[in-house]
């Protein structure tokens, strides 16, 4: 250490004192930016995916609303057979969302359809779109009929040449003139699937809708990149006890990671999947850490050249 020229000396003591406090600073003021990002990151994806659930909600209510109205007025006494198909054809005209009601009958162990009104064109973003031969072509399987329910939801699917989510409810109907019976309605999910897709966070990552089957829906994005982890997350949120708000990270090779949020639906068993990255969620970390490198760097050059003048 002795034969160490004091200049040497004086350099390493100059980056010494110029590195360790910069770098003891630097992490301090990053792990406290990353905690307040985190909470306020957190905090956006709660909100989002609790919002979107709510908004899913209250369209699907509407949606089941008007299924209840026309089934009571199916069942309804005072309404005589050509009343009740005034009913039925008027709802189909005045709602824009409600593609077809059709009402079918079990005869002998076969769903024939007894009444029906159904859609030729519908109104989507102030343009005319036109509703294809494979909606207005009712085919309902037996299985997802039950007798035992009032109102059933089935899984949205998505019409290509609608570019529109569809989704069908069935209620049971029950009156004297018909025996057993189910209302068939067909709605446009599309104010839904818009909102989902201008939302802000959809921006920056993902926002989609999952049901038990782990099947993902209401999206136009591509939803395979995500880690399986997320999609089993929503599924055991359905199947658990707990229906509780939850945030989670997902670490990721290619991607780097996920930071995600689940919310569950009260009116049918879905749950909201918000989605960001950790690369974004976390840029403006990044971009102080950078700071603060550039910072140890040009402190380190100031160290060395004062250091040598000396």
């Amino acid at each position: 250490m002795n034969r160490i020229p004091w200049q040497i000396k004086l350099v390493f003591l100059m980056l010494l004192m110029a590195i360790i406090p910069s770098f003891l600073i630097s992490y301090s003021i990053t792990d406290i930016i990353r905690d307040e990002l985190k909470y306020n990151i957190n905090n956006q994806l709660i909100y989002s995916a609790k919002s979107m659930a709510v908004s899913i909600d209250s369209k699907l209510k509407k949606n089941l609303e008007i299924l209840d109205l026309t089934k009571d007025a199916f069942e309804s006494g005072t309404l005589d057979p050509q009343g009740k198909i005034a009913v039925l054809i008027s709802s189909v005209q005045k709602i824009n969302s409600l593609i077809s009601l059709a009402l079918l009958v079990d005869d002998k162990g076969e769903l024939n359809e007894a009444v029906s009104s159904k859609k030729e064109f519908i109104q989507k973003n102030n343009r005319v779109v036109q509703i294809p031969d494979e909606l207005k072509t009712l085919s309902v399987e037996r299985s997802a009929l039950n007798p035992n329910h009032t109102a059933i939801i089935e899984k949205p699917f998505y019409e290509r040449k609608m570019d529109s989510w569809i989704i069908r409810a069935s209620a049971v109907v029950h009156s004297q003139n018909i025996p057993t019976g189910y209302l068939i309605a067909t709605f446009d999910l599309s104010d839904i699937a818009q909102e989902i897709e201008s939302h802000l966070l959809n921006q920056m990552g993902a926002v989609f809708v999952a049901d038990i089957s782990g099947s993902k829906f209401l999206s136009n994005k591509l939803l395979t990149q995500f880690p399986e982890r997320i999609t089993n997350e929503a599924v055991s949120l359905l199947t658990g006890k707990n229906k509780a708000t939850i945030v989670n990270n997902y670490p990721d090779e290619k991607d780097g990671g996920y930071v995600s949020c689940f919310s569950y639906t009260e009116t049918v068993d879905w749950v909201v999947v918000a989605n960001i990255k950790e690369a974004t969620a976390y840029a403006t970390v990044n971009r102080a850490f950078l700071f603060f490198a550039l910072f140890i760097g040009i402190s380190v050059v100031l160290s060395i050249v004062i250091a040598l003048l000396f």
